[in-house]
């Protein structure tokens, strides 16, 4: 079984819980896809994003974590 929580206070979090109900141990690989546009809700919804500004995603002490910058937003 596969749960997820997401929570937006402060930055976005996410908890991604893999329960096993089996009676034996399972060994798996894990792969994960992340992408972050920070495009417009208005954009998203009519299907016409454009890319504005710059991120840049990088590994800090076991998180995942991306910055956005577009002029003075931050």
């Amino acid at each position: 079984m596969i749960g997820i929580r997401r929570d937006i206070v402060g930055g976005m979090h996410e908890d991604i819980d893999i329960t096993n109900h089996h009676l034996e141990q399972v060994e798996f690989h894990l792969m994960l896809a992340i992408r972050s546009d920070f495009a417009d809700i208005f954009e998203v919804k009519s299907q016409q994003i454009l890319t504005r500004g710059e991120t840049a995603t990088v590994w800090q002490d076991g998180r995942l974590i991306t910055e956005y910058h577009n002029g003075s937003f931050h």
